[in-house]
């Protein structure tokens, strides 16, 4: 198998360098921007092209990496599908619902893979987490806080930066915060009700988001997302409070993350905490590793059409709920 990778910016320099620790050689890239374009392609002995049809015309080019900015997704994704590629696609899935209800029914019954890049599910602490809550590690869990903040993004496109139209990249709710909106929905199920406020309303593009999410299973989530931080800095961190114990990360802290306990678990004594050290290894390697193992065992991709659909409605729905001042209820 050979892979292209459409979009040659950030993300896509991030699968390109991903791609060169696999044995999926990267025979395309295709770019508007030629000089960007090339660059890429020469890095890593691939060719590029400004043409989307000399990659969906090549039978040898099975893969297709889709890095390109939000707005162009479903035209892109129509194409690979008719010429039946298998479909890494960065997130969000789509900018609108309507979009998304379209991708969604274009998919249904497909045969080749389709993954959604939703890498917070490959990051270590995030999948810990997840982990030591599924296994009853601090009991039933009640409040979540979860935290993403930046700086304002900078586009790789020389015309304009897109992120600062929120009709294009749908604001820090749906480009930023939906990596948390996603992990929450993998670790605690569905959403019930939502509501959330944003300076996107006051028309600042240096956007700010708070949301509160009650889960259908009682957990109660406090999400932020903020593009108001200083210019380049970037930092996450959760809080997850459960009745017999708190899971705590600030990947701002030295002790990557914490694990305390109120009482007595399996040996582990009240008021514990364990620092942990993460994996060295780049999540976004592991997401792609996992992508190319669905395709050679035919296994359902962690993060498939219907996880993407989901993480964009509620994503969405929080846009909508800041912009009318109302909550939603699903």
């Amino acid at each position: 198998m050979k892979a292209a990778i459409i979009g040659a910016g950030f993300m896509g320099t991030i699968h390109a360098e991903n791609l060169s620790h696999s044995d999926i050689p990267l025979n395309w890239v295709m770019d508007k921007d030629k000089e960007r374009g090339e660059k890429l392609a020469q890095k890593y002995n691939a060719t590029w092209t400004p043409d989307i049809t000399k990659i969906t015309g090549d039978p040898k080019t099975e893969i297709v990496i889709h890095a390109l900015p939000t707005p162009y997704r479903l035209e892109f994704l129509k194409q690979y599908m008719a010429a039946g590629k298998h479909i890494l696609c960065e997130k969000p899935i789509a900018r609108t619902m309507e979009e998304a209800r379209k991708i969604l029914e274009a998919f249904r019954g497909y045969k080749k893979v389709f993954m959604a890049g939703h890498v917070l599910r490959f990051f270590w602490e995030y999948a810990f987490a997840r982990e030591m809550l599924h296994a009853g590690e601090i009991g039933e869990p009640g409040i979540v806080r979860i935290s993403r903040c930046s700086g304002l993004p900078a586009s790789y496109d020389r015309q304009e930066n897109w992120y600062l139209d929120a009709k294009k990249s749908g604001g820090v709710l749906l480009d930023l915060s939906i990596h948390d909106l996603d992990w929450l929905l993998w670790t605690f199920g569905a959403v019930k009700r939502g509501f959330a406020q944003t300076l996107a309303t006051r028309g600042d593009a240096t956007d700010y988001a708070l949301a509160i999410l009650k889960f259908k299973n009682g957990v109660l989530a406090h999400v932020e997302g903020s593009w108001t931080e200083a210019p380049g800095s970037f930092w996450t961190a959760f809080e997850i409070s459960g009745k017999d114990g708190i899971i705590e990360f600030d990947m701002r802290d030295a002790s990557t993350l914490t694990f305390s306990v109120k009482k007595e678990i399996q040996g582990k004594k009240a008021g514990t905490i364990s620092p942990e050290s993460p994996s060295l290894e780049s999540p976004y390697l592991v997401e792609q590793r996992h992508f190319i193992d669905c395709i050679n065992s035919g296994k359902k991709p962690m993060t498939d059409v219907n996880e993407a659909f989901e993480s964009a409605r509620l994503a969405i729905g929080l846009i909508e709920s800041a912009r009318t001042n109302k909550p939603f209820e699903f």
